[in-house]
């Protein structure tokens, strides 16, 4: 399948075109229809979004958006990359091993995670998926390294590195940082991190991609927000809200305990009359 060229479009504008940063489902089927993305593709990105749906569907940013938009904004970002379809699935599902509910309530890409991933996104995309987890370890000084020799880089670094970049657009797009209480985490980030990630930009995404990283770094410092309004949830991270139709009620929870220890109870009266009997 050919795919288009990770290059930035000419006719993107940064913060002047807002249709073009989606962050609903429908909004990003549009958006790749008018970039010119092949409706095979389209059929890919639908399943990464299914798969998006099961991983984070009641997971929220510590700014109470629901996290569906933040990987759906960073897929759109990718988008506006002209990024191969692949990118832009994994974007979908960046956060996959850190964030995502594989039901056993822990982080991590235990190899049978990988293997589930696999078997819907393919291990293409999975392997973008699984390198940004990686990543997320890079420090400091990685970053400065890898942005000052990106020719040097190879071709999953890269990759990863521009997943990275359309994920840090979209967490910075709308102050969330200011709104959520992380201010001074995040200015020192941009203080330690910034350059290294706009030249970064610049070399992977153009310089559409760094002037918007550089705009949004700015807007984050020097943003004037009532103190009152700077800490929206009170959570350090993203967290889980399952609807209350979907949890377990007291009530419920008290019959199914007592089923359970009646059973318990019958099996052991079972076994007793066995060994009475001389049956154990």
């Amino acid at each position: 399948m050919s795919h288009p060229r990770m290059t930035v479009g000419p006719r993107l504008r940064w913060g002047r075109r807002p249709e073009l940063h989606s962050h609903t489902a429908i909004q990003l089927y549009e958006q790749l229809h008018r970039d010119g993305y092949p409706d095979d593709a389209l059929s890919e990105v639908a399943r990464g979004l299914q798969l998006a749906v099961r991983l984070f569907g009641c997971r929220y940013q510590y700014t109470n958006v629901p996290f569906m938009v933040h990987v759906i904004g960073t897929a759109s970002v990718l988008s506006m990359l002209r990024a191969p379809t692949d990118l832009v699935v994994a974007g979908l599902i960046h956060n996959a091993y850190g964030n995502g509910d594989f039901g056993d309530a822990r982080g991590g890409a235990a190899e049978w995670k990988r293997r589930r991933v696999r078997d819907v996104v393919g291990p293409e995309v999975e392997a973008h998926v699984f390198e940004f987890w990686k990543s997320l370890r890079w420090t400091p000084e990685r970053i400065d390294e890898i942005a000052r020799d990106v020719g040097a880089l190879d071709a999953q670094t890269r990759v990863v590195a521009l997943i990275r970049l359309a994920d840090l657009v979209e967490h910075y797009r709308d102050l969330g940082a200011v709104y959520g209480g992380r201010r001074a985490t995040a200015e020192e980030f941009i203080t330690r991190q910034g350059d290294a990630w706009v030249r970064l930009a610049g070399a992977l995404g153009g310089p559409s991609l760094a002037g918007e990283l550089r705009r949004l770094f700015a807007e984050t410092r020097s943003a004037e927000v009532p103190e009152e309004l700077c800490d929206l949830t009170g959570r350090a991270g993203s967290f889980a809200r399952i609807p209350r139709s979907q949890t377990l009620r007291l009530p419920v929870k008290l019959r199914r305990t007592a089923a359970r220890v009646r059973d318990g109870v019958s099996r052991r009266l079972v076994r007793l009359r066995d060994r009475a009997s001389g049956r154990g």
